[in-house]
């Protein structure tokens, strides 16, 4: 393991300190587990972006752009014209 300092609000640390005596855990397991958690969630969130531009490609199959959803998807979120 490394070590990480970082600097957060005294109500954080509380809050932190109060769910570690609730879980019997350590305040380190506990914001191991919260970060954990937080890139669980990312991770799902970009699996399913990553199925929603999937599926807008199958609508555009057969149109000129798309061939390569990793370099068009700009034109499948906002269509040809640029914002």
């Amino acid at each position: 393991m490394t070590q990480l300092v970082v600097r957060i609000p005294e109500e954080q640390k509380q809050m932190l300190t109060l769910l570690a005596q609730q879980g019997r855990q350590s305040v380190s397991d506990v914001v191991r587990e919260a970060i954990d958690g937080h890139f669980l969630s990312k991770r799902k969130n970009v699996k399913n972006e990553l199925l929603a531009l999937a599926e807008i490609g199958k609508r555009y199959k057969g149109k000129k752009y798309s061939t390569d959803l990793s370099t068009n998807y700009k034109r499948y979120l906002y269509g040809d014209k640029r914002i």
